[in-house]
């Protein structure tokens, strides 16, 4: 009778030890979650787009960290970092003001992707007042049908690299992207853009930070130093 007493507390343990494993495996799978307010402006910003989108945005999840899509940060205070939206499906009309507007509330986006829409316009208040994506180092914007001149980048201090390829912009390129003392890939081709090169890209000590610098398929004039 001792024997199977013992034989009992032996596979109670055993099964404590396996039930606690388990737990502890799931717990350190579970990515952490988000604060209250990046919850909140991750699930407006799928609801902004999905009226729009012809392409699927699967966000079912009550974890954003765990969206297609979409980068977090790991560690003590997750928060997200980067956006992957391109080919969603959008079509010219596509109201996108409420997106942007809601994006400007990410302040620890690093990385954003918006290429091979159908989007024709960006609200202005995203260049004149998005001041909480200073800390955006990648951007890109191409394979859409943004017309007119380039807008003033001045809000993303941080940016390293700028896509703005392949759209309908025009105009000469003057100061817009002057402000952007970081960057180190600028691609403007495949536009109707015109005049002479920009002075702050053959700049001295511009051209030591540039790393990709892509002009082609515009009507640019003169000489590259």
């Amino acid at each position: 009778m001792e024997r199977y007493a013992h034989l009992f507390i032996s596979f109670s343990l055993l099964f404590s030890f396996l039930n606690y494993s388990l737990f502890v495996d799931k717990s350190m799978a579970s990515p952490f979650q988000l604060n209250h307010d990046q919850l909140n402006i991750m699930v407006n910003l799928s609801k902004s787009l999905s009226p729009y989108s012809m392409s699927e945005w699967n966000t079912s999840d009550p974890n954003p960290c765990l969206w297609e899509r979409v980068t977090c940060s790991a560690g003590p205070s997750t928060v997200v970092t980067g956006l992957s939206l391109s080919y969603l499906g959008l079509s010219t009309g596509a109201d996108v003001s409420d997106f942007f507007s809601i994006l400007c509330r990410l302040d620890t986006l690093q990385y954003l992707d918006f290429s091979l829409n159908n989007i024709a316009t960006i609200p202005d208040s995203f260049f004149s007042n998005c001041t909480g994506l200073s800390g955006l180092k990648s951007l890109d914007l191409s394979f859409n049908y943004f017309g007119g001149p380039v807008r003033n980048f001045s809000s993303f201090a941080s940016l390293e690299t700028l896509d703005l390829s392949h759209n309908l912009l025009e105009g000469a390129v003057g100061t817009q992207l002057s402000s952007l003392s970081k960057l180190k890939s600028l691609n403007l081709s495949s536009n109707l853009l015109m005049g002479t090169i920009p002075t702050f890209v053959i700049d001295g000590r511009r051209v030591a930070v540039f790393e990709e610098l892509v002009l082609s398929y515009n009507q640019f004039t003169g000489t590259i130093p």
